[in-house]
C-alpha cells in the first residue's frame, strides 16, 4: 500500500490565502447556505442530495462554479473561472493548487482536492476518486473529509475551550482545531501524517485562523505541554486485514482510543476537559467506561469520566460491517477475530463520546454512562457534568439530606407492576426515553415507593425520616443509602437535585 503522494497544495505564497477566502465568502460558499440550498440537514446528508431538484439558475456564477469545481469535482472552462472571479482570484486559485489544467486540454481546469464548507469555515481533504491517478493504487494516509458524521459529531460535542490551551489530536484536515479557535487562547491540532499536517496548515491559512499544526505520534510533537481542552477522533475500526491510518484502531479498534486516554494525565491540566467520538467495547472486566477509566492510571482519581452512548454493536455486526468495506476481510481474518474477541470477553461494542474531566485533587467518582440522541450536543452535557463537579465537594451529603429533589419530566418506570408506586417484588427500572441525554437504573424495591415521593415538597432527610418511622426500609438501609442514591438519580438526569442555596 502506498503513502507519501505529492502534497497537492501550495503553502508557499500566504499572501494569496486572503483573496480567494473573500471569494468563497462572496460567493456564499459556506454549509448554511449549501444546507438551505440543497435542503440537507447537514453536510453529511451531501450523498443523498437530488441534484436535478437544486436551482442552479437561482444561485448565480459565483456559487454555481464552487459546486461544479469544489463539491462536484468537475471539470470547467478556464474562461469561466475568470468570468466568476476575476483575473486575481483565478490567478491565486491557480498559484494555490486548487486549480489545475486537465492533462488532455489546456483549456479545462480541475480542482486536485475535495473543497467544501463545515462549521463556517472552508476545509481541503483529499478527493474521494483520484484525479489523473493510478485508479488500482490505494493510499494509507489519505486525509478523510471532515464531514463525515463521526467528525461533525465532534464537532457537536466537544468542549468549548475556555480561553485557555486547546489540542485536536487526530486531527486531520482540521476542523476540529478550528472549532476550538472560537474559545481558545491558542490551539493546536496533531495527526500522525505528514500529509494531513499539510492539509491542516493550509486550511488555517485559507480561513485566516492562527493554529499550530503538528505532526507526530498523538501527544509526541505537543511533549511537555499541557492543555485546558483536548479533543480526539481517533481510529477506531478493528485493523483485521489491511490497514489504513485514518480508519483502523489495532486489533480491537481500541488501541489509539486507549493512548490517547492514558496521554491525558500528563496534558490535561486540572479544570481541564476533554472529548473523544470513539468505539469501545463492554467486556467481562467491565462496562467500556470502566475500562477507560482504568487507563488513566495511578492518576484515575482525579479524573470523572462520562459515556454518552448512542449506539450499540454486536460481534457480528462489527464483523459485516468490515466484510462490508472497500478492502473487506476474509473469512479467515474475521474468524481469528472473533476468537479473539471471545477471548478477551467482549459482550458487545459501544459507539459514542466519551467526556472526561480533570479535577484539581483527587476524589474517587465512579464512572457515567448516559444514553445520548443523534441530536444530543455539547451543551445537553453541561448540567450533568456540573453536577458531577458538585459532587465531589465536601458537604455535599448533608445538602442533599436538605435537598427537596423531585421527578425530572417524562420519567418512565418500568417492572412496577401497576405503576402504583407500591413496593415492588422485582426491581424497577426508571429512564428518560425522549430525552437527548439521560440515563436509567435499576430501583429495589424499597426504594421505589420513596423515589416516587420526590415531588419537591418534601426533603431527602424527611423522606427518610419517615419511611424509617413507618417501617418502609430494610434495617440495613441508613440515611446515606438514601442520599447516595438520589445522587445517582441526578447523576442520570432522573431527578431535579433541589438543592437549597
Amino acid at each position: 500500500m502506498a503513502t507519501n503522494r505529492t502534497f497537492p497544495l501550495a503553502l508557499e505564497k500566504p499572501e494569496l490565502f486572503a483573496p480567494v477566502r473573500e471569494f468563497l465568502r462572496r460567493a456564499s460558499y459556506d454549509d448554511a447556505t449549501l444546507c438551505r440550498t440543497l435542503r440537507m440537514g447537514n453536510m453529511s446528508d451531501l450523498g443523498g442530495v437530488r441534484w436535478d431538484e437544486v436551482p442552479r439558475d437561482e444561485l448565480g456564477p459565483a456559487l454555481n462554479l464552487c459546486l461544479d469545481l469544489f463539491l462536484l469535482c468537475r471539470e470547467v472552462p478556464g474562461e469561466r473561472i475568470r468570468d466568476a472571479c476575476g483575473e486575481v482570484v483565478a490567478d491565486a486559485l491557480q498559484a494555490l493548487g486548487l486549480v489545475r489544467t486537465t492533462p488532455h486540454d489546456a483549456s479545462q481546469f480541475y480542482c486536485p482536492v475535495w473543497l467544501y464548507p463545515v462549521d463556517g469555515f472552508v476545509i481541503a481533504s483529499d478527493r474521494r476518486n483520484e484525479p489523473y491517478g493510478d485508479a488500482g493504487e490505494a493510499f494509507e494516509d489519505v486525509v478523510f473529509p471532515a464531514i463525515h458524521v463521526g467528525a461533525l459529531r465532534l464537532l457537536d460535542l466537544m468542549p468549548d475551550a475556555g480561553g485557555g490551551d486547546a489540542l485536536d489530536l487526530c486531527g486531520g484536515a482540521g476542523s476540529g482545531a478550528f472549532r476550538f479557535s472560537r474559545t481558545a487562547r491558542s490551539v493546536a491540532t496533531s495527526d500522525l501524517t505528514l500529509r494531513s499536517a499539510r492539509f491542516a496548515e493550509f486550511n488555517a491559512r485559507l480561513n485566516g485562523l492562527d493554529v499550530e499544526s503538528l505532526q507526530g505520534d498523538l501527544y509526541e510533537p505537543a511533549a511537555g505541554r499541557r492543555f485546558d481542552a483536548i479533543a480526539a477522533h481517533p481510529p477506531f475500526v478493528p485493523a483485521a486485514g489491511s490497514t489504513l491510518v485514518y480508519r483502523d484502531g489495532g486489533d480491537t479498534g481500541e488501541e489509539v482510543t486507549r493512548r490517547v486516554v492514558e496521554g491525558l494525565p500528563a496534558h490535561l491540566k486540572p479544570g481541564g476537559r476533554c472529548a473523544i467520538i470513539c468505539m469501545g467495547r463492554d467486556a467481562d472486566e467491565g462496562s467500556f467506561e470502566q475500562r477507560v477509566r482504568g487507563w488513566l492510571g495511578e492518576a484515575r482519581d482525579e479524573f470523572d469520566v462520562v459515556f454518552g452512548h448512542e449506539t450499540t454493536l454486536t460481534v457480528d455486526d462489527v464483523i459485516d460491517r468490515m466484510k462490508k468495506r472497500d478492502e473487506p476481510v476474509t473469512d479467515g481474518e474475521s474468524q481469528a477475530f472473533r476468537e479473539l474477541l471471545v477471548k478477551m470477553g467482549t459482550k458487545r461494542f459501544v459507539y459514542g463520546v466519551l467526556r472526561i474531566e480533570r479535577f484539581p485533587s483527587p476524589a474517587p467518582l465512579e464512572p457515567l454512562r448516559l444514553e445520548m440522541s443523534p441530536g444530543a450536543t455539547a451543551i445537553d452535557f453541561e448540567p450533568f457534568l456540573a453536577w458531577r463537579r458538585l459532587r465531589r465537594e465536601p458537604g455535599l451529603t448533608d445538602r442533599i439530606g436538605r435537598a427537596r429533589p423531585r421527578l425530572a419530566p417524562g420519567v418512565a418506570r418500568t417492572g412496577d407492576g401497576d405503576g402504583s408506586g407500591q413496593a415492588a417484588a422485582a426491581p424497577v427500572d426508571v429512564s428518560l426515553p425522549a430525552a437527548r441525554l439521560g440515563g436509567s437504573m435499576s430501583l429495589e424495591a424499597w426504594a421505589v415507593p420513596l423515589v416516587s415521593r420526590l415531588d419537591g415538597s418534601v426533603s431527602v432527610d424527611d423522606l427518610f425520616a419517615a419511611a424509617e418511622r413507618s417501617a418502609e426500609t430494610p434495617s440495613a438501609v441508613t440515611r446515606d443509602d438514601l442520599v447516595a442514591l438520589v445522587a445517582r438519580l441526578v447523576d442520570r438526569g432522573l431527578l431535579e437535585p433541589g438543592l437549597a442555596d
